[in-house]
């Protein structure tokens, strides 16, 4: 007859294993569209979207390397200035400290 140490113990040690095997099973990961929240049938779903720049609300930021409406977007509201006046460099590498100034 067991213990009651080796008895817990065996639970233990079973647990940990199914555990470690349900783990490593692959989990597919996804998106999924997911339908907007009902309020009820008496709420109409309505949703207003908004755009800081819609369309070409915001004037051209005059740089040289990119014709990108956003950039021009972020710009006219002073997020960016650019690398130069007349250059963006969509390209270049950026410091964490700046990317999170930016964020």
């Amino acid at each position: 007859m067991l213990t009651n140490l080796k008895r817990r113990s065996a639970l233990l040690l079973s647990l940990a294993v199914i555990c470690s095997a349900v783990a490593l099973v692959p989990q597919q990961a996804g998106a999924v569209a997911m339908a907007p929240a009902t309020l009820g049938d008496d709420v109409p779903n309505t949703y207003t979207y908004l755009k800081a720049c819609p369309g070409t609300s915001a004037a051209a930021a005059g740089f040289t390397d990119t014709t990108s409406t956003d950039v021009d977007c972020i710009k006219m509201f002073g997020i960016t200035t650019g690398k130069t006046a007349t250059t963006y460099d969509p390209s270049g590498t950026i410091s964490r400290q700046d990317m999170a100034r930016y964020i």
